[in-house]
């Protein structure tokens, strides 16, 4: 079993961990890894980091809707969702797993994610990962001037 484990920077998570199965589960640190935000610039591939703080507030509010986007999908009780969440729980039974793993999202310029990529680790969580976020709207454009991709952080917690 586990627990969700929420950043500073996540209060919304905070108030996911008291919602069933998401709650034990998984907690998604959207954009702001480490207090920072991480994007590529534009036809460098190479990354560039930005503290909150520093992201502008248009950035701030699609990352908010992103990660209510995201909580949605992992909390919905579909079959995509409960085969994710049992390989999930698979995979942090085993101990060569990390608790925790990080996906890098891109958004089209109307809000749909495009792209889903995890950094490292289980290529199968990945297909998952994507299938489940591919082509969801964010309800909202992405800001045109926004680094992209966002990065998501999830931990995983055992419960003691």
């Amino acid at each position: 079993m586990t627990k969700m484990k929420a950043t500073a920077d996540n209060r919304a998570a905070t108030r996911l961990s008291r919602i069933g199965w998401w709650g034990r589960a998984i907690a998604g640190s959207l954009g702001l890894v480490g207090g920072a935000t991480a994007a590529e610039v534009p036809g460098t591939g190479s990354p560039t980091y930005r503290s909150s703080e520093a992201a502008p507030m248009e950035w701030r509010v699609f990352a908010a809707k992103l990660q209510t986007l995201l909580h949605d999908c992992l909390a919905s009780d579909d079959e995509k969702t409960l085969q994710f969440r049992r390989h999930l729980e698979e995979s942090a039974k085993a101990e060569a797993q990390p608790n925790f793993f990080t996906a890098r999202v891109w958004a089209a310029p109307d809000g749909v994610i495009e792209r889903l990529e995890l950094e490292g680790g289980d290529e199968a969580l990945a297909a998952e990962l994507q299938g489940l976020f591919a082509g969801q709207k964010v309800g909202a454009s992405a800001p045109a001037d926004m680094l992209q991709p966002l990065r998501i952080k999830f931990s995983l917690e055992h419960a003691r």
